[in-house]
């Protein structure tokens, strides 16, 4: 394995190498355990391991270092990649060094890597996770988690942001409101863009009609649907309160979500253990498959596998029309890929964390093909 880059706030050493043979279906993922971006090229053949691009540690100014916290990954309708960066610096409730990365040349072997925004000071990005790149839009949505508790003058909101990448800025299209009647939006984590509809499907750790303390409640999924001229006017719509799912135990830790090749079919994450909360019982670790209709309201939800201890992150890559799941185990983690029924399980990458994937190219991108077109595209293995 080899380190092609290293960076600290904004500026980037590369390689003076080639750019490599990639092949559709290769994966990027940001590696929680190096503070890199790693790529899998051939995954299930030959694993080949490259760490693209490294990231340093920001000096605190106040002694120490501010850990490098990345999350997810999308690429940008140039061929740049943006990552998530929630590093917070736990000694000052006033002071965020959350930021949002562009990696332009990302695959060229010579990455360069600037601040496309940052929350130094009192800003209002803070922990940046699920992240999408929206072409109507023209900029990225992300779920934002800030660390409220650290103390009673940090007003940043949690909910969905949204940023123009002609205009960069942290602009509040939804917040977070805990004072209604449960069940309601806590805690986001991962947002999937809803095939045919300007509006995304969001998880959140909390807020069913049932549970106990904290990381013990319910998780439920919403529906966020921005409004581009005036956030404001953007909408959070309830889907499912997966505290009370049915022919299920309470599921408590739903994170991650990638839009499955049939139509209305979603696959989730979940944790079992509701922060150790005993009051369960809760629904297991594992991949599950989740069914819409045709006017996106829920229909089922069934477990897939249980086979990844901790799952978080998760992507479809069309090209092996298999799920990429990401375990976030305290130890280590491990990245596998698995069939979309929950067999046939492999380990890509053992001892990583991964809290966000990309598929070369990435999904996005073929969107104008349509999935029937993705079969011829599938690389046979």
């Amino acid at each position: 394995m080899k380190k092609i880059a290293m960076i600290g706030l904004v500026s980037a050493a590369g390689l003076a190498s080639s750019a490599f043979a990639l092949s559709d279906g290769d994966i990027l993922l940001t590696n929680f355990n190096l503070d890199a971006i790693t790529l899998i090229e051939n995954p299930g053949g030959s694993n080949t391991i490259t760490h693209l691009i490294t990231f340093n540690d920001i000096p605190s100014g106040g002694g120490g270092d501010n850990p490098v916290r990345l999350s997810d990954i999308v690429r940008g309708p140039s061929g740049e990649y943006y990552v998530g960066d929630g590093s917070f610096i736990t000694g000052d409730d006033n002071w965020d060094t959350s930021r949002i990365i562009r990696i332009d040349g990302l695959l060229s072997g010579a990455p360069v890597a600037s601040n496309f925004l940052t929350g130094a000071g009192a800003g209002a990005l803070m922990n940046p996770v699920g992240m999408r790149y929206d072409e109507n839009y023209g900029g990225l949505f992300w779920v934002q988690n800030p660390f409220k508790r650290l103390g009673p003058s940090q007003v940043v909101n949690d909910g969905i942001y949204g940023s123009t990448l002609a205009a960069p800025s942290a602009n509040l299209f939804f917040a977070e409101n805990t004072a209604q009647p449960r069940p309601y939006y806590e805690a986001g984590v991962y947002m999937e863009r809803e095939p045919g509809r300007d509006s995304y499907l969001v998880t959140s750790l909390n807020g069913g009609a049932l549970g106990g303390f904290s990381d013990a409640r319910g998780s439920t999924l919403w529906r966020f649907t921005p409004d581009y001229g005036n956030p404001n006017n953007s909408t959070m719509e309830l889907v499912a309160d997966f505290s009370n799912p049915v022919a299920l135990d309470m599921l408590v830790q739903v994170r991650g979500i990638a839009k499955g090749p049939n139509p209305g079919e979603y696959f989730i994450t979940n944790t079992s253990d509701g922060d150790g909360d005993p009051d369960g019982p809760y629904a297991p670790d594992g991949v599950y498959r989740l069914l819409l209709d045709g006017a996106g309201d829920f229909v089922s939800l069934d477990l897939v596998t249980s086979a990844v201890t901790r799952p978080e992150a998760l992507i479809y890559n069309p090209f092996t029309n298999k799920l990429v799941v990401g375990s976030s185990t305290n130890t280590a983690g491990g990245i596998f890929q698995m069939n979309l029924d929950g067999s046939g399980v492999e380990l890509l990458l053992a001892d990583t964390h991964a809290r966000g994937f990309a598929i070369v190219p990435a999904p996005g991108a073929l969107s104008l093909l349509g999935f029937g077109s993705l079969a011829l595209l599938r690389r046979r293995r």
